[in-house]
């Protein structure tokens, strides 16, 4: 059996999983679905899913998961368990894990902290208070949403209002969670790598970052069934106006100054009135890493970005080394090709995947970065015999946004494969898009 070259950890690591492979790396897979399309790339790549797919049923079995794995072979930190302290510190204990230590994801999940910084650095940053301090009087007009520092894919959101809580609660003046003002505008994620600074004498070396892309970020969508807040994918990459991007990257250099985040990290902005907001940091490679590499192909794709870091090359703020970190730090002034949206469908009911029907799913999937000959796909398959509960994801389905008509004609009978009582409205989904990219492109 090959030595695997990274284990990949995460709620679902199917896109990091075909991104390693594209690129020649072995990935021990962890996750909580273990996707049929996941499985078929892995035994395409001629790795036995036994060895090479593993499921968990939570991340505190993460460690356990792969504690016959060769220890000298390090994990990459994926959507979810960078929540998990616990977890996170038995899986260090055991080998090396790339990304920020949790006294670093620690200080960015508390909003105070995180906000306070980045506002003395000159960013545009949300109103936020903190559980444990007073209750905010009220503001007319303002709104306030609800955060669970220890959740992800927005599952932790909700809007703060009086009425959600108990009697007891409310006599109260203390929060009991944290705060943060509601931006209304349109929200973009963007991907950074962190890179060392120039060499100085500081037990603390400077890091610089490098914006990778930007994408549009889709969240609450009930075209896609989704509740409030959660994750329905991304569209990208975005062409954002010089100014707007200048915004962004000096965020994320920000962020790399103010924290060790490792490597590859994601920061959610909300654009308003030009200005982009930060509203969370995400110590960890993002979602939306797929269409910046189905954009550009011809560069290494994140989990190499990752990986780049654990074989200790230099890399520096003027002169990024080849072959890895060089293509990444010229990636987002080279042309891009293309502009793809995921949407993450959710069930509308409760059904259970039977193996005729995901055999007639994978027939409708792309396995590499070769999207870019397609106008659309499905990913994110469930495996046979998988019970989908209503209001938890699906699948994903991808759409080509690069031509004016992306073929809708051919595309309406894909969604009608899915286990849903209603119809998916991909027309007005990809317009609501456009509607969207178009008031950033006057910014």
């Amino acid at each position: 059996m090959p030595r695997p070259d990274v284990i990949l950890i995460g709620a679902s690591v199917r896109s990091f999983a075909q991104s390693a492979l594209c690129d020649g790396i072995r990935p021990v897979c962890v996750d909580m679905f273990c996707d049929a399309d996941l499985r078929a790339s892995l035994r395409e790549s001629g790795l036995a899913e036994a060895f090479w797919c593993r499921r968990v049923a939570s991340f505190t079995d993460v460690a356990g998961a792969v504690a016959d794995v060769d220890p000298n072979v390090p994990a990459i930190v994926l959507g979810g368990l960078e929540n998990h302290e616990t977890s996170l510190q038995q899986l260090s204990e055991q080998r090396a894990v790339l990304g920020p230590d949790w006294n670093t994801i620690r200080q960015l999940r508390n909003p105070q902290r995180l906000f306070l910084e980045l506002r003395d650095r000159g960013c545009c940053i949300p109103r936020c208070v903190v559980k444990g301090q007073e209750r905010p009087t009220h503001q007319p007009g303002m709104r306030w949403l609800r955060k669970d520092r220890l959740s992800s894919g927005g599952q932790g959101i909700r809007w703060h209002v009086d009425s959600d809580e108990s009697p007891r609660q409310q006599s109260e003046t203390v929060l009991t969670d944290d705060l943060q003002e509601f931006i209304d505008g349109i929200p973009i994620s963007a991907s950074f790598l962190a890179v060392a600074g120039p060499e100085n004498e500081s037990a603390n070396p400077q890091h610089d970052a490098v914006l990778l892309g930007c994408a549009l970020q889709l969240s609450g969508c009930h075209l896609l069934h989704a509740a409030d807040f959660h994750f329905c994918g991304n569209v990208g990459p975005l062409s954002l106006s010089a100014e707007l991007t200048e915004q962004v990257a000096n965020a994320g250099r920000a962020v790399a100054a103010a924290w060790s985040v490792g490597g590859l990290f994601g920061v959610d902005f909300v654009v308003r009135g030009g200005c982009p907001f930060i509203v969370e940091v995400n110590p960890r490679p993002t979602a939306s890493h797929e269409l910046h590499e189905l954009a550009q192909p011809d560069l290494p794709g994140h989990v190499s970005l990752q990986l780049g870091r654990s074989t200790q090359q230099c890399f520096s703020v003027t002169g990024v080394s080849e072959p890895i970190a060089q293509a990444a730090g010229s990636g987002h002034r080279r042309e891009r090709r293309g502009c793809w949206a995921r949407f993450v469908i959710y069930a509308d009911q409760d059904s259970v995947i039977g193996a005729a029907m995901e055999t007639e799913l994978l027939t409708h999937c792309v396995g590499d970065r070769d999207g870019a000959s397609h106008n659309f796909w499905l990913a994110d398959i469930p495996s046979a015999d998988t019970a989908i509960l209503k209001g938890t994801p699906l699948c994903s389905l991808y759409v080509d946004l690069s031509t004016k008509d992306p073929r809708f004609s051919a595309l309406r009978p894909l969604p009608d494969l899915l286990p849903l009582s209603t119809a998916l409205p991909v027309n007005e989904l990809v317009e609501t898009i456009r509607s969207q990219l178009g008031v950033l492109a006057n910014h």
